[in-house]
C-alpha cells in the first residue's frame, strides 16, 4: 500500500486510529528497507510481520471494526446527555428534548447521533459547567483580554521609545549625573550654614546677653 492510498482511507478518521496506522505503515517500509539493504531471514521475516499487521489494521479501520468506541455515535438521546454531562456541559434532560423539539440537535438518517453534531451543538447553545459560560463568550473574553494585553504592550513599548528618542535627543539628564548635582548642592548649602553659624556666633552671642 502506497502512502496516497493510506491517507484516503485515513481521511476523517480519529488522531488515535491516524497515528497507529502511520505508525504501522513507517514501520512496514523500515523492514522492507532493512530487508533489502541485508536480505537476511531475520529481516524478511519482520517485514513480512509488520506488512501483515499493517494490513489487519487497514481491514479493520475499512470495515469500520477499528473505529474507537468513544467516537461511534450515540443511539438516543438520554446517551446524548450523559454524554454531555460527562463534557463539562450545563444541560437538563428537559432543556435537552426541548432543543431536540427544536431542531437545535438532530440525529442523522440512521438515527443516531455523532459526537462531532453533537459538540457543535454544545458549543452553540450550552454553557459550561466550570465557566458557567457559552463557549463564544468564552472565547470573546479571552479575544478581549488579549486584546487588552497587545494595547498594554504597545502602550510601554511607545513610552520606551519616547523614552529612548529623549535621551537621544538630550532631553534627559542622567541618573548619575543628577545624584552628583543634588550632592554637589548639598555640600554647598552645608558649607554655607557652617559659614553663617561662624561668622555670626560673636554677635548672636552678645545680642542675648551672653
Amino acid at each position: 500500500m502506497d502512502k496516497e492510498t493510506l491517507e484516503k482511507l485515513l481521511d476523517g478518521k480519529s488522531k488515535e486510529i491516524r497515528t497507529k496506522a502511520i505508525l504501522l505503515f513507517n514501520g512496514t517500509a523500515m523492514c522492507s528497507k532493512a530487508y533489502q539493504d541485508e536480505p537476511s531471514s531475520v529481516n524478511r521475516r519482520n517485514w513480512e510481520d509488520s506488512d501483515a499487521a499493517l494490513k489487519k489494521f487497514v481491514g479493520e479501520i475499512s470495515s469500520g471494526d477499528g473505529q474507537e468506541e468513544e467516537d461511534k455515535p450515540l443511539p438516543n438521546i438520554a446517551a446524548v446527555l450523559e454524554y454531555l454531562h460527562a463534557a463539562d456541559w450545563r444541560v437538563t434532560k428537559t432543556s435537552l428534548y426541548r432543543h431536540q423539539k427544536e431542531g437545535k440537535i438532530a440525529p442523522g438518517r440512521d438515527g443516531l447521533y455523532t459526537l462531532r453534531s453533537i459538540d457543535l451543538y454544545a458549543r452553540r447553545w450550552l454553557k459550561q459547567k466550570s465557566t458557567g459560560k457559552k463557549m463564544a463568550e468564552r472565547t470573546e473574553e479571552l479575544q478581549t483580554r488579549k486584546l487588552q494585553n497587545d494595547i498594554d504592550i504597545q502602550e510601554e513599548t511607545k513610552k520606551k521609545i519616547k523614552r529612548e528618542n529623549e535621551k537621544a535627543e538630550g532631553l534627559l539628564i542622567p541618573r548619575e549625573t543628577v545624584e552628583i548635582e543634588l550632592a554637589g548642592r548639598a555640600g554647598v548649602l552645608d558649607a554655607g550654614i557652617k559659614h553663617t553659624i561662624q561668622a555670626y556666633t560673636a554677635e548672636w552671642i552678645r545680642t542675648v546677653g551672653g
